[in-house]
């Protein structure tokens, strides 16, 4: 199968509105005395709007032919005969999957006439993760390079010695071992740093999942940067 990419353009404003909301017009733009705007069409900035625009897409698809394959609704299967085409949806940025080019572009020319959509092609690069799709192997390699590049320029470790684990065996984090009164600003890189990491193991390093998550456990009042260290130290 090829993977394609797309990303859809002023997509919260596609779908109905769900509830009576006034707004008032930006400066610059003039209603008469008594009069204001009432909307038609959801707005990014509305608590609904993601919602409304999943239902609004999720019934297009269904209507097209696709059928949902999980219980939240994100991804979705369209078969025709021997020709698939497979959709994942995170918000307005959708993957697919098809080994049918004659179909993927016929649905891809169907979804243009409901939706504005920037069609990024061949999938090279998706929620911050590059994937190499080799055709000819059938192997999808998924690579967090930069975003790990970036993680250790940030926190001046881009010289660090690499390691093999992510923690030293045996070791425990204890909270005695927690400072009286923290450093604000200690607290808060702590902070960004574990939700980095916690990102990089959902995806691409599972295998730091166990060490990240006990050091997450003392995110208000840290005291092991060089354990966490350690984590961003894998080769």
């Amino acid at each position: 199968m090829t993977l394609k990419h797309w990303d859809m353009t002023g997509a919260f404003m596609t779908a109905d509105i769900d509830t009576d909301i006034y707004m008032d017009l930006p400066p610059g733009y003039h209603l008469p005395p008594g009069k204001t705007i009432k909307l038609k069409k959801s707005l990014y900035g509305l608590c609904q709007s993601p919602g409304l625009f999943h239902d609004t897409l999720e019934e297009w698809l269904i209507n097209y032919g696709f059928k949902p394959i999980n219980e939240e609704g994100t991804i979705f299967k369209l078969v025709r005969g021997s020709e698939q085409v497979l959709l994942s949806l995170f918000v307005d940025d959708l993957l697919c999957a098809t080994n049918s080019e004659s179909l993927y572009k016929l649905f891809l020319s169907d979804l243009q006439k409901k939706f504005n959509l920037s069609d990024q092609g061949d999938q090279s690069f998706y929620l911050g993760v590059a994937v190499d799709h080799n055709l000819g192997t059938g192997v999808t390699t998924l690579s967090q390079k930069q975003f790990v590049q970036t993680l250790l320029e940030r926190f001046n470790m881009v010289v660090c010695k690499p390691v093999s684990m992510p923690s030293e065996p045996n070791s425990h984090l204890v909270r005695g071992d927690q400072p009286q009164n923290p450093d604000k600003t200690v607290v808060l890189d702590y902070q960004l740093l574990i939700g980095r990491l916690m990102y990089l193991s959902c995806f691409t390093l599972p295998d730091i999942s166990h060490t990240v998550n006990q050091c997450a456990k003392f995110m208000s009042n840290p005291s092991w940067w060089a354990r966490v260290e350690r984590t961003q130290a894998l080769p």
